[in-house]
């Protein structure tokens, strides 16, 4: 194992033990071509067949502590304990064709939310515009979103008792009581989506 897996390698091993999934699954696509990005985020499994700079697992640098403030004050809205953990390891995630919502960088540190380079999907917008894609509470804290179909996203929620995974029309599909059992399910998920659309047999 090269010095760039192995410093990938010890980054997944900081994981604590509610984020197992993402470490297994890290740790089993670092054969792949992976690298440490200059904004330090953990970029495992490229797959150039998809785009020249695409990762099979993307995982953001976590956030500054007062970034939680911050997001209270841009939106009136508290992140639940749940996701501040979540977010204090992983500022979000791309994962297959899964996503993690977080909290972007250049709008954080300048005020200003810079689309010209590659940053996690903003929370903020999440639970101020996109939740208005949905039929439901607009009580729940929206924090990410996979591939349901080749129309549709289900969209990712909290509230004060579980994890919701939810369609645009108001459906609940799943629920899960810890966020270790919803990673673990909805990364399999994706897995199982994402082989079935790409052949990776050939990545280096």
């Amino acid at each position: 194992m090269n010095i760039i897996k192995e410093n990938i390698n010890k980054n997944l091993n900081n994981f604590d033990k509610e984020f197992t999934p993402i470490k297994v699954y890290g740790k089993n696509y670092l054969k792949y071509c992976s690298i440490i990005d200059t904004d330090n985020s953990i970029k495992i499994g490229h797959n150039p067949i998809i785009a020249p700079h695409n990762y099979m697992i993307v995982l953001y640098e976590g956030i500054q502590k007062n970034w939680i403030g911050k997001f209270k004050i841009n939106t009136k809205i508290n992140i639940p304990e749940i996701y501040q953990n979540i977010l204090l390891k992983t500022n979000g995630f791309f994962i297959f064709d899964m996503v993690l919502y977080g909290l972007t960088p250049s709008l954080y540190n300048n005020k200003l939310l810079d689309r010209t380079i590659q940053q996690c999907m903003s929370l903020d917008h999440a639970n101020t515009q996109w939740i208005k894609e949905y039929n439901v509470d607009k009580k729940l804290f929206h924090f990410g979103s996979r591939t349901y179909s080749d129309e549709e996203n289900i969209g990712y929620f909290l509230n004060d008792k579980k994890i919701q995974t939810i369609l645009k029309n108001g459906e609940t599909k799943n629920e899960y009581v810890n966020i270790k059992e919803f990673l673990e399910e909805e990364i399999k998920i994706s897995e199982e989506n994402y082989l079935k659309e790409n052949d990776i047999k050939e990545l280096c």
